[in-house]
C-alpha cells in the first residue's frame, strides 16, 4: 500500500515520552544506549509496514500509528493510557463538568469496558450502576472490540433519550438489563458538610476549577468555628486532571518532596 514514513515512528515516540510518568530527573542516557534504542525502533518501523502493506483491508497511517502507541503505552502499567486527539476531546468534555448522558467513568480493561465510577446523583447511580460493573452490550450490540472513545460516544446523547446497556457484575450468573434515561450530566467536582467539629470534603473528579472548590470549601466550614479534624473523602474518585490533584495535595501538604 505505502511505506511508513519517518515521522510516523517519531509521532509515536514522541507521544511515548509525553504519556510516561512524571519522575524525578534520570541521567540523560549515553550515545550506545540511544543507538540501541534507535536500532530498536526498526523493529516498530518493520512491523508498521507490513501491516500497511499487507494487511487484508486498508489501514490509515492514524490507526496504524495510534495503534502503536497505545500497544507502546499500555504495556507500563494499569494506571497508563494513550489518548488519540478524539479520545482527548472526550476527556476535556468531561474535566469541563457539564454532557449529556447517563452518568459513569469507563474504562476499558483486557478489553472489556468497566465502570470506573457512577457519578453522584446521575442516572446510572440511581439505577444501581457499581464500580467494577462490566458492560457487555450497548443497545443489543456487543461492545467487546469498540475502543474507549466509540463505547463513550454511543452511550452520550440528549437528555430525555432512552439507552439500555446490559452490565455483568461479580457474583451474577448472566449479564442483567438496565434502561435508563439520558440527562445532562453536570459533575458537582466538590461537596463538603460538618459534623459537629469535624469537616468532610468529598471530591468526587478532578476538574478545572477542583482546587478553588476546595479551598472554598475549607472556607465556609471554617465559618462556623474552628476545626478539630477534617476527613478528605476520595472514594469511587475516578481521577481526573493531574495538576488539580498536585495543587489539592498542596493545600494540605508542607513543602516537602514533589507529588
Amino acid at each position: 500500500m505505502y511505506p511508513i514514513r519517518r515521522s510516523w515512528i517519531l509521532a509515536v515516540v514522541a507521544t511515548v515520552l509525553a504519556a510516561a510518568p512524571v519522575r524525578a530527573a534520570a541521567p540523560e542516557p549515553d550515545a550506545a544506549a540511544r543507538d540501541e534504542l534507535y536500532q530498536r525502533l526498526k523493529v516498530l518501523a518493520e512491523v508498521l509496514d507490513a501491516v500497511g502493506r499487507n494487511y487484508v483491508e486498508p489501514v490509515s497511517a492514524d490507526d496504524l500509528v495510534y495503534g502503536a502507541a497505545e500497544g507502546i503505552v499500555s504495556r507500563l502499567d494499569p494506571h497508563s493510557s494513550f489518548l488519540s486527539p478524539e479520545m482527548f476531546r472526550e476527556m476535556q468534555i468531561e474535566t469541563e463538568g457539564t454532557f449529556g448522558g447517563i452518568g459513569i467513568e469507563v474504562t476499558v480493561r483486557d478489553g472489556r469496558l468497566v465502570v470506573v465510577s457512577p457519578i453522584e446523583d446521575t442516572p446510572a447511580a440511581r439505577a444501581g450502576i457499581r464500580a467494577g460493573d462490566v458492560i457487555v452490550r450497548i443497545e443489543n450490540e456487543r461492545v467487546k472490540g469498540l475502543d474507549l472513545s466509540e463505547a463513550v460516544k454511543r452511550m452520550r446523547g440528549p437528555r430525555g433519550t432512552r439507552l439500555t446497556i446490559h452490565v455483568l457484575r461479580e457474583g451474577w450468573d448472566e449479564p442483567r438489563e438496565f434502561t435508563l434515561t439520558r440527562d445532562v450530566i453536570r459533575i458537582k467536582s466538590v461537596r463538603h458538610r460538618r459534623i459537629g467539629d469535624v469537616g468532610v470534603i468529598r471530591i468526587a473528579q478532578f476538574q478545572q476549577r477542583t482546587h478553588r472548590e476546595v479551598r472554598d470549601a475549607l472556607s465556609t466550614l471554617g465559618e462556623a468555628g474552628p476545626l478539630a479534624g477534617l476527613v478528605l473523602d476520595l472514594r469511587n474518585d475516578p481521577g481526573g486532571l493531574l495538576d488539580q490533584a498536585v495543587k489539592v495535595a498542596d493545600i494540605f501538604l508542607v513543602e516537602g518532596p514533589v507529588v
